[in-house]
This record gives C-alpha cells, sequence and structure tokens, in this order.
C-alpha cells in the first residue's frame, strides 16, 4: 500500500511541558491535529502510562492516556 501523507508528519505535539513533581507535568500546550489547535494541557505519569488533561478557554476539557509502546 502507498505510504500516509499529512501535513502533521513531524509537528511536535507536546510543547513548553515542565515537571512540577516526580510523576506530574503542566505549563504545557498539546497540538491536537484533528482540530489544528494548541489547549492548555496537564499530564501526569503512571507507570507506562500518560494521563493527558486539556482544556479550552471555556473550560472545557478531555482526557486521553497514552500507553508506551513495548
Amino acid at each position: 500500500g502507498q505510504p500516509t501523507t499529512t501535513s502533521n508528519l513531524g509537528r511536535r505535539i507536546l510543547r513548553d511541558v515542565r515537571q512540577t513533581s516526580a510523576n506530574a507535568y503542566d505549563g504545557g500546550k498539546i497540538y491536537v491535529p484533528l482540530l489544528g489547535a494548541e489547549f492548555d494541557v496537564d499530564i501526569s505519569l503512571r507507570g507506562n502510562r500518560l494521563d493527558l488533561t486539556a482544556c479550552n478557554a471555556l473550560s472545557i476539557c478531555r482526557s486521553q492516556i497514552w500507553r508506551r509502546v513495548p
């Protein structure tokens, strides 16, 4: 099959994230390709997963879990 091409290839998804405790991070931005926009993000590390919560200017938030690829 043909390789998928997208304008998001190589785009930085997370930026300006800083560690606030042993397993928590905040102060960063996450780029959401589906919306073509960046949002504030809070991140917590739990073993092999990242729990991400992003909120828009109206304080409407969405969460997602990213798992480490073995």
